[in-house]
């Protein structure tokens, strides 16, 4: 059996495999089983009720020299081939997916499908895009009518990377229109006192507790003996295009 905890992944002892055969020739030739960094990929993520906050497609690549095997075969099984978790302060969501032999060279892949069933509300969410503003604001009377939730996330930021807006309730004052232009002259930007949509995204990225990673593991369950045990995991911290995993339900 296997377990996620948050920051860190803690797995259950390795299997215990009998190999009759000894000497180095004996462990070389075993299977080992890495998750393929480039084809590994979170594809999507989604508020909607019912929906899986992230899909993920899995790639699962045997570099040794066996192949692993499907449990009906042998008592040495691959029986889920790949488990993935996400992992935030506020959560932990895993799935697990099996898989059929993968031969030695071979690439098997998964698709994942990760809090389907979750209450995607607050922090607990999706990735769609860090800001949910579709145009920058022209004036400062749209600036002060941004949503609440946006306006308290930009000053937070703001004040915690030095530029005091004297306060974080929510309310653009004088003092947040001078953080504001005196970030935008420490990132040599213009200093218009009006953010800009990649300004907003970068404070609110700024953030850590709104960004969460999704931790890939091959043959959670230690069901096959490797060569390699040290390198079946893999750590996803942003979408397939680039963007950073970001929770942002509202």
């Amino acid at each position: 059996m296997f377990k996620f905890v948050f920051h860190g992944v803690a797995i259950g002892g390795l299997a215990a495999a009998a190999i009759t055969a000894t000497g180095a020739s004996a462990q070389d030739s075993l299977p080992d089983l890495v998750v393929h960094e480039d084809r590994t990929r979170v594809l999507s993520t989604s508020c909607v009720e019912n929906a899986p906050l992230a899909v993920v497609r899995v790639a699962i690549d045997n570099l040794g020299d066996e192949t692993a095997k499907d449990p009906s075969a042998t008592t040495i099984g691959l029986n889920p081939i790949a488990s993935a978790a996400v992992e935030h302060a506020h959560f932990t969501a895993g799935e697990a997916r099996s898989a059929n032999n993968v031969d030695a060279g071979e690439i098997e892949t998964v698709v994942i499908e990760l809090g389907a069933n979750m209450v995607k509300t607050g922090r607990i969410g999706r990735v769609s895009t860090p800001v949910r503003v579709s145009r920058a604001p022209r004036n400062w009377t749209q600036q002060q009518r941004l949503p609440l939730r946006v306006r308290q996330g930009l000053q937070r930021a703001l004040t915690n990377r030095g530029f005091d807006t004297n306060g974080t309730e929510g309310i653009f004052s004088s003092g947040t229109e001078n953080a504001i232009r005196t970030y935008q002259a420490f990132r040599g930007d213009n200093q218009t006192g009006l953010l800009t949509l990649s300004q907003m995204d970068d404070l609110l990225l700024a953030d850590d507790e709104r960004r969460f990673r999704i931790v890939v593991i091959a043959d959670p369950a230690n069901r096959v003996a490797e060569t390699d045990e040290s390198n079946n995991t893999l750590i996803l911290d942003s979408l397939a295009d680039g963007s950073p995993l970001v929770l942002d339900c509202r």
